[in-house]
């Protein structure tokens, strides 16, 4: 298979590796993340990749919180990629550094579109960006919907009585 035929977003960003930030090109596909040292290395015939992980194997992707910023060197421009633990060639926590915030938005919606269940949603009272589950989301507004008119015809039958 020709991975560029399969390739939905391709990016340069950065790694967190603890100490300091890591150039990587980052390669989404519509059900893998690859990530490689450099652009070029997606070309080769054997391509070096560095690490890849299945993107159903995404738990949570977020902004990072105030000590995450202060741990990065006060990079406001990063996001956490959260993964099911043992289930990638990647680390199951990164923290990566895009272009912009901007960037940064698209590459975390990218994520949550490509995993299936989850979508990106700021968060009112933190104003941080973070994964929620769509699907268990859905059903909780589902039941709510479900439940409210019994609630309404419930209370109309108990005002005739």
């Amino acid at each position: 298979m020709q991975i560029e035929g399969a390739v939905i977003y391709s990016t340069n960003l950065q790694d967190w590796d603890g100490k300091k930030w890591i150039p990587k090109y980052f390669v989404l596909t519509s059900s893998r993340v690859l990530i490689n040292s450099l652009a070029m290395h997606l070309y080769d015939e054997e391509p070096d990749i560095l690490g890849s992980f299945a993107t159903k194997d995404i738990l949570e992707v977020r902004s990072c919180n105030e000590v995450e910023e202060a741990e990065t060197g006060n990079c406001t421009t990063a996001c956490v990629i959260t993964l099911r633990p043992g289930s990638s060639t990647a680390h199951e926590r990164m923290i990566i550094r895009c272009d912009s915030a901007d960037h940064c938005l698209e590459w975390m919606r990218l994520l949550c579109s490509s995993n299936g269940k989850l979508e990106l949603k700021k968060n009112a009272a933190t104003g941080y960006w973070g994964s929620v589950n769509r699907i268990a989301s859905l059903s909780r507004h589902q039941s709510f919907l479900a439940t409210a008119p019994l609630a309404l015809g419930a209370s109309a039958n108990s005002s005739l009585a």
